[in-house]
C-alpha cells in the first residue's frame, strides 16, 4: 500500500510550506546577527574607545553605551559580558551599536557586578588581535528614565535656533518640547522642574512674546512676572516642593566679549534680587532679606522646602570683572506666611578665594552640590570651573574626583539621589555636553556621556547641551502648545505687601 502522498499545491501544503521556509530564514538571520569571535593574538594594552567605558559604573536601566574604536583595522567585533549573558557586535569601521534588547538584559542579569569589554580588532597584515579586557560596573541604582535640556548653539550671539529637548536615558529617543522657530525666534531659558516632576514645569522665554509658561498637569498658563517693583522678569527659578510658590531671581544681566586673550565671555549679574511668586494668588512677594543692595542670585529651596539655598555677590564691581564672587548662603522659610528669616553664610567668598554658584541639594537634604570658579556666577565660561559637594551636617566640603581641567558646570541629582548629572567641556572645550556619576556617601564613580545611538554622534554635534534637568517621566508637551499658549498675551502679576525682617531677632513681619 503505497503512503499518502502530500499535496502542496494545496492551499494548506502552501501555507506549511511558506511557514517553514520562513521559519528557517528567521532562524538563520538570528543566528547571523550573532557574530562568532575569532581565534587572535593577544594584545598587552586595551583598546582606544570613544566614549571610554573602563572603569566608570552605570545605572541598570540606561541606554546602551554605544562608542567607536579609534585603532585602525579592517574588521571589528566586541563581546561584552557577565557572570550572566553575553551580546557580540560586529562593525566594519568599529562604529559599534549595541542591540537594545541584549543590552538591558545583560545589564539586568550583573546588575551589582561588573561588566567585561573584549575588543577584536582585524589587522590588514596581523590577522585578528584581542585587545586587554577592559571593565565597567552595573549599579542596581536606576536613574530618571528623561533628561529636559536647551539646545542651543555654541555662541550666545547666535540663539535664534534653540529648542527644549527631552532625550530617554533607557532608550536614547528623542523628542522636542518647544521650539523658538514657532515662537518668533525669541529666547528661551531656564526650564524648571518641582522635584524631577515631569507635571510641573515652567519656561521663561525672554523677548517678545515674553512671560513665563508655567505647567500644572493638563493646566498651562503665561504669566508676566514683570513688575514696576521688579529689576526684571523672572530669570533662574526654583519651585518649591509644595507647589505653591516659585522663586525667582530678577537680574540685569550684562555680557562681556573679549578679542585678544583666551577668555572669549563673560556674564555678569550688574543687578539682583530674589522673590517669590505665589502661584495660587498669582502675585510677586519681595522680601527685604533677599532684595538688599547686594546681589542675590540662584535660589536653590532644600527638598522640605524649609529652606532656601542662593549665591550673595558684593554690589557690582565695574572695573574688574575678576572681583565679582559670590558667598554661599541658606535663609529659613516658612511656608505658611511666605515669610524668611536671618540669612546663614555657609562659605564665605572672600575667605576662601573663590565664587560658588549653582547650589543644588540632595533628595535626603544631606548633601549639597555647587560650583566654585575665581569669579563671577555663570560658569559654563570659566574654564577652572569645578564642582564641590557639602556635607550640610558637618558643613565640610571637598573638590569632587569628576572633575576635568575643564569646564564643569551646572551640577544637580537624580530623584532618588543616586546619581548626579553635571555639563562638561572635557571633550574640547567648546561644547557642553551631559555627564552622569554614581553616587553613594559622599563618593562618585567616573563619570559617562549621556549615550547617544549614533556612535560618531559627539563627533558631529556642534550644538550644546545647556541647564540639564532630570525628570521622572515624559513630559507631555508639544512645541505647538507652546507656540499657542504664547502667542496670547501673559496675564500680569501683582505685588504683595514689602517684608519688614527684624535684624536682631530676625523675625519677619509686614512692613508699616
Amino acid at each position: 500500500m503505497m503512503g499518502q502522498r502530500y499535496d502542496v499545491s494545496s492551499g494548506c501544503g502552501v501555507l506549511w510550506c511558506r511557514l517553514i521556509f520562513l521559519l528557517i530564514i528567521g532562524g538563520g538571520g538570528l543566528l547571523c546577527c550573532t557574530p562568532s569571535l575569532p581565534k587572535a593574538h593577544q594584545v598587552g594594552r586595551v583598546a582606544l574607545m570613544e566614549p571610554d567605558l573602563q572603569g566608570i559604573a552605570v545605572p541598570v536601566n540606561i541606554a546602551p553605551l554605544n562608542f567607536v574604536i579609534q585603532n585602525r583595522g579592517v574588521d571589528y567585533r566586541v563581546a561584552l559580558y557577565g557572570k550572566h549573558g553575553k551580546v557580540v557586535v560586529s562593525d566594519a569601521d568599529g562604529e559599534m551599536r549595541i542591540p537594545l534588547t541584549g543590552w538591558k538584559n545583560l545589564l539586568m542579569l550583573n546588575r551589582d557586578d561588573s561588566v567585561s569589554v573584549d575588543v577584536y580588532i582585524r589587522d590588514e597584515n596581523r590577522g585578528w588581535l584581542q585587545f586587554q579586557t577592559t571593565r565597567f560596573f552595573v549599579s542596581s541604582d536606576s536613574i530618571d528614565p528623561y533628561v529636559v535640556y536647551r539646545n542651543i548653539g555654541p555662541n550666545n550671539v547666535l540663539w535664534s535656533a534653540m529648542r527644549i529637548e527631552q532625550q530617554s536615558l533607557e532608550d536614547g529617543s528623542m523628542s522636542v518640547i518647544a521650539d523658538n522657530k514657532l515662537t518668533r525666534r525669541n529666547c528661551m531659558n531656564c526650564h524648571s522642574f518641582n522635584q524631577n516632576n515631569p507635571e510641573q514645569m515652567l519656561l521663561h522665554l525672554r523677548t517678545p512674546p515674553g512671560g513665563t509658561m508655567v505647567k500644572q498637569g493638563d493646566l498651562l498658563s503665561f504669566i508676566n512676572t514683570q513688575t514696576q517693583s521688579t529689576i526684571s522678569a523672572g530669570t533662574y527659578p526654583a519651585w518649591h516642593p509644595s507647589g505653591h510658590f516659585i522663586a525667582f531671581s530678577v537680574n540685569q544681566i550684562h555680557q562681556r566679549f573679549f578679542l585678544q586673550t583666551r577668555k572669549y565671555e563673560v556674564v555678569e549679574d550688574k543687578m539682583s534680587d530674589i522673590v517669590l511668586l505665589d502661584l495660587v494668588k498669582q502675585s510677586i512677594m519681595k522680601s527685604p532679606v533677599l532684595s538688599t543692595d547686594n546681589r542675590e542670585n540662584l535660589p536653590s529651596w532644600s527638598p522640605d522646602g524649609k529652606f532656601l539655598y542662593y549665591v550673595l555677590g558684593n554690589p557690582y564691581c565695574v572695573s574688574d570683572y575678576r572681583e565679582n564672587r559670590y558667598n554661599l548662603m541658606r535663609v529659613a522659610f516658612d511656608e505658611k506666611t511666605g515669610l524668611f528669616g536671618s540669612p546663614d553664610t555657609l562659605l564665605n567668598a572672600v575667605a576662601i578665594g573663590k565664587s560658588v554658584s549653582f547650589p543644588d541639594v540632595s533628595p535626603d537634604g544631606r548633601w549639597l552640590l555647587f560650583c566654585m570658579a575665581d569669579y563671577g556666577y555663570f560658569t559654563v565660561y570659566n574654564t577652572e570651573s569645578d564642582i564641590y559637594l557639602m556635607n550640610l551636617r558637618t558643613r565640610e566640603y571637598k573638590r569632587l574626583d569628576i572633575n576635568s581641567d575643564f569646564v564643569e558646570s551646572y551640577p544637580t541629582w537624580s530623584s532618588n539621589g543616586k546619581w548626579l548629572m553635571f555639563v562638561s567641556k572635557r571633550c574640547d572645550n567648546m561644547f557642553s555636553r551631559p555627564w552622569f556619576a554614581h553616587f553613594r556617601e559622599g563618593v562618585v564613580s567616573s563619570p559617562f556621556v549621556l549615550p547617544q545611538k549614533d556612535p560618531l554622534f559627539y563627533e558631529t554635534c556642534l550644538r550644546n547641551f545647556n541647564r540639564p534637568e532630570f525628570v521622572t517621566g515624559k513630559v507631555d508637551l508639544e512645541p505647538s502648545q507652546v507656540a499657542q499658549l504664547v502667542s496670547q498675551k501673559p496675564l500680569d502679576c501683582k505685588v504683595e505687601v514689602p517684608i519688614h525682617v527684624d535684624g536682631v531677632t530676625g523675625a519677619s513681619r509686614p512692613a508699616p
